[in-house]
């Protein structure tokens, strides 16, 4: 079984990216995995200038997230 470093609920930090309560944070480009759906999704995070927020994308299987707020997350 793959051991997480950081795992938890999204929220923005003062920098307006995702981060967890320990302080970990991504970036545009980013690897992550989050609970959506009832299942666990891994790709990247992304940045939009259209919605000026950061996203979920996974451009293998053509799935993008967005309003990552509050969704459970791990790395």
């Amino acid at each position: 079984m793959k051991k997480y470093g950081h795992t938890g609920l999204l929220k923005h930090n003062n920098e307006g990216r995702y981060s967890l309560s320990d302080g970990y944070y991504w970036t545009s480009g980013d690897s992550i995995e989050i609970f959506y759906d009832e299942e666990w999704l891994h790709g990247t995070i992304e940045y939009s200038h259209e919605y000026k927020d950061y996203y979920f994308c996974n451009d293998d299987e053509g799935i993008y997230v967005y309003g990552l707020r509050n969704l459970e997350a791990r790395v």
